[in-house]
């Protein structure tokens, strides 16, 4: 294949890649100032900043190829792989019909999620989703209505909440990611809840130690 060819399809390669990204950077959470739209975007300027240095040390050992052709290959493979570490599942939940409240999804050792929560929000997901998970959710009622516009996110940043709740009468530490859910007539917005997670989470799960 010629450089000219191989030029187009790594230039074509790296404008899809490039696009798609900077419509998933969009939607990663940011930090307690900065936007995650503005980390990531550093994180990706870093990576070609990266892909120019290597392209030009290849240069200097061959001229097999173009400039152009190195430098879009390089940099398509760097930001596919930065697309696999961005990677977060769209976790489908199913809560009680008419339900308000606080949805936890408990950290688990299990390798499969349970995301069909029982009366009192309480799901549970394995470490590889825990670890993962970022992207707003679908969430549904029991009869199968999408409820997602119920949703209360933790804040403008982040749709999760990230918690650690410790008990006196053990060492067993509970994680979750959770969000609220807020009917229509208290205006969207966020309530306060309480739900004790020690007294109601299902003993057959294992759940994390200190």
């Amino acid at each position: 294949m010629s450089d000219k060819k191989l030029n187009l399809i790594t230039g074509l390669l790296f404008v899809i890649l490039l696009t798609t990204l900077v419509f998933k950077l969009r939607t990663t959470p940011g930090g307690m100032i900065l936007s995650g739209f503005f980390i990531g975007s550093m994180l990706a300027v870093g990576l070609l900043m990266i892909a120019f240095i290597l392209t030009t040390f290849l240069r200097t050992i061959t001229d097999r190829y173009s400039f152009l052709t190195f430098f879009f290959g390089i940099s398509s493979i760097f930001i596919l792989g930065y697309h696999y570490y961005l990677y977060s599942p769209i976790l489908q939940i199913t809560v009680p019909k008419n339900y308000e409240g606080s949805v936890n999804l408990v950290l688990s050792n299990s390798d499969y999620d349970v995301l069909t929560t029982d009366t009192n929000g309480i799901g549970y997901i394995s470490e590889s989703t825990y670890n993962k998970v970022y992207s707003r959710p679908q969430v549904f009622d029991s009869e199968g209505n999408r409820i997602d516009e119920l949703c209360i996110p933790y804040n403008q940043a982040t749709f999760w909440g990230r918690g650690r709740s410790t008990s006196t009468k053990s060492k067993l530490i509970i994680r979750t990611i959770s969000f609220d859910i807020t009917p229509k007539e208290k205006q969207y917005k966020r309530q306060i809840y309480s739900n004790d997670l020690f007294d109601n989470v299902d003993p057959t799960y294992v759940l994390s130690y200190e």
